[in-house]
Order: C-alpha cells, then structure tokens, then sequence
C-alpha cells in the first residue's frame, strides 16, 4: 500500500481520554500511520488520535496499535486505523 510521508503533530488519548500529549507523524496509507512518541504503548492497543487535515479540518482517528521498533530516543509505532470522523474547527 502507497505511503505519503507527512510529519505533522498528532494528539494522542487512549479509549478514555488519558495521555493527552503529541507525536510526530512519520507517514500515512489508507490503512493506518506511522508515528514516533515517547509513550509506551503495547500491541493492540486502543488509541485515539487527532490531526489536522489539508482542508484545515480536524480527523478523529480510531485504531490499535499493530506493531512497534524501539529507537534511540523513541518508539515508531504503526497504527492500524479502525476509523476516521472529519470535523471543521
């Protein structure tokens, strides 16, 4: 599947809100991201995520985590995207 690189911010929550923090986009596919962050996170596990579209709208993204590589300074993670709403801010 293509990926379109892209280092945009993205915020971070699990399925209850918690985190509320950043990382750093990597790139992006139809089927999920790519990120890098300092948080832990576990395979499959739940995570919301928000980020600014070209349009200047906020996507609300749904998905589990589908795997991970410890780096030097941070974790790059794949998100496997469950689903996507769009809001206009």
């Amino acid at each position: 599947m293509p990926r379109m690189e892209n280092h945009s911010i993205l915020e971070l929550g699990d399925a209850l809100g918690r985190w509320d923090t950043t990382a750093r986009l990597v790139n992006i596919s139809l089927g999920g991201i790519c990120f890098t962050s300092l948080l832990k996170l576990k395979k499959d596990e739940a995570v919301q995520a928000k980020l600014r579209s070209f349009q200047n709208s906020l996507l609300h993204l749904s998905g589990r985590i589908a795997w991970s590589k410890t780096e030097s300074h941070h974790t790059r993670y794949g998100l496997e995207i469950e689903s996507v709403t769009e809001s206009r801010s």
